[in-house]
């Protein structure tokens, strides 16, 4: 199945890569250089379970760190030098990613933005546009941002 996932990868870059104007941030991307692994982060796919288990491969003494200071933590120790190579680095590394289906993607940031973290800048921002946080107002807000942040083909 991962040799027709790759197959599959590289028809696509083959057949949109003229179309494709990507840059990936090496801020997404976390290195653990004991373990040659590269991890390409994706939020809403399991990025915090992956700060927590790389926090947990430092073996640090001391207190026991909360999300936030884990993450940071985390950042400091795998973060990815601006003169590094990142071909040639994931060339010699096992790296990888996790996908997650777009909708459920979608129902879990309307979850975290529009009901465990009203106060947040983007819930804040759609209740300019929308009097009641319904599922159904979250979807049509994202249907609408797209339409001026994304290009079509």
């Amino acid at each position: 199945e991962q040799v027709t996932r790759q197959t599959q990868i590289e028809e696509t870059c083959t057949k949109f890569g003229s179309f494709l104007d990507i840059s990936v941030k090496k801020s997404s991307m976390l290195f653990d250089n004991k373990d040659h692994l590269l991890y390409c982060r994706i939020n809403k796919v399991g990025s915090s379970t992956w700060f927590h288990h790389l926090y947990s491969l430092l073996k640090l003494d001391g207190e026991a760190a909360n999300e936030k200071q884990e993450r940071n933590i985390v950042k400091q120790f795998f973060s990815i030098h601006e003169d590094v190579d990142l071909r040639l680095l994931a060339s010699e590394t096992l790296s990888f990613t996790f996908v997650r289906h777009p909708f459920e993607r979608l129902v879990s940031a309307f979850q975290f933005l529009m009901v465990d973290w009203k106060n947040c800048p983007e819930s804040l921002t759609f209740q300019k546009y929308y009097k009641e946080i319904t599922f159904a107002n979250f979807a049509r807000y994202i249907l609408q941002e797209s339409r001026s942040l994304c290009r079509t083909y």
